[in-house]
């Protein structure tokens, strides 16, 4: 199993604290409950590739732009199942 993630994604927000996130990237991100499971094998494998992507008030552009392309990126790496999380 790939060692615990720490903060490999960057959070520069600075409208909310987020020593957390820093801490552990699993509180919104949560790949190393999902490695462990796939290592019990409650779950199957997760993918190579994980997205995420942050709150903006640009809400048009991400529903015709970032969305879509999200969901095409997701739809290549063919996952048997998503997990969205509100974090």
């Amino acid at each position: 199993m790939p060692p615990p993630l720490t903060c490999a994604i960057p959070t520069s927000t600075i409208r909310y604290p987020h020593d957390c996130i820093d801490a552990d990237l699993n509180c919104v991100f949560p790949i190393d409950p999902l490695r462990e499971l796939a290592s019990e094998e409650v779950i199957g494998e997760t993918t190579a590739s994980h997205f995420s992507m942050t709150f903006a008030q640009l809400l048009a552009e991400i529903r015709k732009t970032t969305i879509p392309a999200r969901a095409r990126a997701v739809d290549r790496v063919r996952p048997d199942g998503v997990i969205l999380t509100g974090g």
